[in-house]
């Protein structure tokens, strides 16, 4: 057995703390925590402390793969592990070699299993009575081993929690959790077996389809060569012949088109003359006009009117000439555009044979290398859906390691969490509040303002050491009142036990608060309340 300690000292206190100083702030507090009644709104009913006790909370070490399973061995707690299910493996890899036999047989069962492994809803759970699994936890009790000692016996002063799961009936609970292991183990075995040869059977019809097409490519090369040749020389025949009737169009209109702009040219030179007489006349007029030569100026004006009539008739034959060049450019393009075209019909006709076994072959392929992605694409679907399963199971597997802390043990053995138990109790009714192990502060500025400001000193004594272990220990008074028979041993062993009625117990906490007021944790007053009220006991 292993003993823990109910409390140690804060960094910054510097004064011991006695055992009859922990057992008077623990009666103040249950005092404090006492209904006193009196209230007219919202009635409060006064309670008696049946008993203060001193108690132990049992917890069940496991070993485990190198570490200790921490078991409640109230049972107040509990772990559930979860995980999704998963098929028939050994089922999937028989369907495998089955449909083998043929690509059709197998492309077809890849297709019916593409979703085979796929995670769905459906989960399995192993629950684990008492497994105490919370990291927090964890890291709390186990940093309380270096502080506990071993025992034979607890001492008498302190009640034992007598543990509600046997040692046998958690063992029971670890063989489960290794036969989970083992599950596990076996399963990601399988699935990486199953890939493998899902993968291996894959790359061989895939390696059969190559092949194939490297037959389908040799198959046709023969023949193509024996059509390309004859082929080639009829198209270059057509070429040649379509180059020359396109040099011969082209030479045609050309010379059209040369005599077209040699009439325009001309027509514009003949504008250009027309334009700059045109402008002497104005000038002349101009001149004309300033001499008063009435004569010469009607004369010019004669003139001018003459040239424009001349330059109207260039500028008509320039735009009939223009008209006449798009005309023979735009008859030049259908001209070449049928012999090309008439020239692609030929070459295809003549290398029609040729492109029909080409056409044949490219089928025969696409069809192959179509069957080769469709079945690489389903089976590298199907091993994705494999692989994350696998990595689930084995992040589970490796949890399992995760469950427990880090102890050089091997042997099953009880640790036990001392804590303190207050019982209240008004007629039949009772109510329980657990003291969780706590860290023991120094009185300091802050606390005495608390004290000033109406907060009792005292309650600021105690800080708990784990917030996990006393949530864990908060669930005790339900535990009690759903289990009579353990309530009801417990208070019977709390009785004989309680701080107060037990020998030498007032005398040891009267004793105790007044250390704790000369520390300054109980104001005058409060140790004369306390001191009546322990009398009255």
């Amino acid at each position: 057995m292993l003993l823990f300690q109910f409390s140690v000292l804060a960094s910054n206190r510097t004064e011991p703390f006695m055992p009859e100083e922990e057992k008077a702030a623990i009666f103040c507090l249950a005092e404090l925590e006492r209904g006193k009644g009196g209230r007219i709104i919202g009635r409060q009913l006064e309670e008696k402390i049946e008993y203060v006790t001193k108690a132990c909370y049992p917890f069940w070490l496991f070993p485990f793969h190198g570490t200790y399973l921490i078991f409640d061995g109230v049972g107040t707690v509990s772990h559930t592990l979860t995980y999704p299910s998963m098929p028939d493996i050994e089922t999937f890899a028989e369907g495998i070699e089955r449909s083998s036999a043929s690509r059709e047989a197998y492309t077809s069962f890849l297709s019916d299993n593409v979703n085979y492994f796929k995670v769905s809803g459906t989960e399995e759970k192993l629950g684990m009575r008492g497994l105490v699994s919370d990291p927090a936890f964890l890291q709390d009790f186990s940093s309380y081993f270096s502080e506990g000692k071993p025992v034979e016996f607890l001492p008498q002063d302190m009640v034992a929690i007598t543990p509600t799961l046997s040692e046998e009936s958690l063992l029971d609970e670890i063989q489960l959790l290794e036969e989970l292991e083992g599950q596990l183990t076996f399963e990601v075995k399988n699935l990486n077996k199953s890939i493998k040869l899902l993968s291996a059977t894959t790359r061989n019809f895939i390696r059969a389809i190559n092949t194939e097409i490297k037959g389908v490519k040799n198959k046709y090369a023969a023949e193509l060569e024996k059509l390309r040749g004859p082929a080639e020389k009829e198209m270059a025949e057509i070429r040649r012949k379509g180059d020359a009737d396109i040099i011969a169009v082209s030479r045609k209109f050309e010379r059209e088109l040369l005599r077209l702009q040699k009439e325009k040219i001309k027509f514009e030179k003949t504008r250009e003359q027309l334009t700059n007489k045109i402008d002497r006349s104005e000038m002349e007029i101009k001149s004309s006009s300033a001499k008063k030569d009435k004569a010469g100026e009607r004369r010019w004006k004669e003139e001018k009117n003459r040239l424009k009539n001349l330059r109207s008739e260039a500028e008509s034959e320039i735009r009939k000439l223009e008209s006449e060049i798009e005309a023979t450019e735009e008859r030049e393009s259908q001209e070449l555009f049928k012999i090309r075209a008439e020239t692609d019909a030929k070459i295809q006709e003549a290398r029609k044979e040729l492109t029909e076994t080409e056409s044949a072959r490219d089928a025969e392929i696409y069809v192959l290398k179509l069957e080769s992605e469709k079945m690489e694409e389903l089976t590298s679907g199907i091993i994705k859906q494999m692989d994350q399963i696998a990595r689930m199971r084995e992040n589970l597997s490796a949890g399992l390691c995760n469950l427990g802390i880090p102890l050089e043990r091997d042997t099953v053995f009880l640790a036990y969490m001392p804590f303190y138990l207050a019982c209240f109790r008004f007629e039949s009714r009772k109510r329980y509040v657990p003291y969780s192990p706590s860290t023991v502060n120094s009185i300091k500025l802050v606390t005495k303002l608390k004290g000033a400001l109406g907060i009792a000193r005292i309650k600021q004594l105690f800080s708990p050491r784990s917030a996990a272990i006393a949530s864990l220990l908060s669930r005790l008074p339900n535990v009690l009142e759903e289990n009579a028979a353990l309530g009801n041993e417990l208070s019977e062993a709390a009785t004989k036990l309680d701080i107060v009625r037990a020998k030498g117990g007032k005398q040891g906490i009267r004793k105790g608060m007044g250390r704790l007021k000369e520390e300054g944790w109980l104001s005058e007053k409060e140790y004369s309340l306390f001191s009546q009220r322990l009398s009255s006991l």
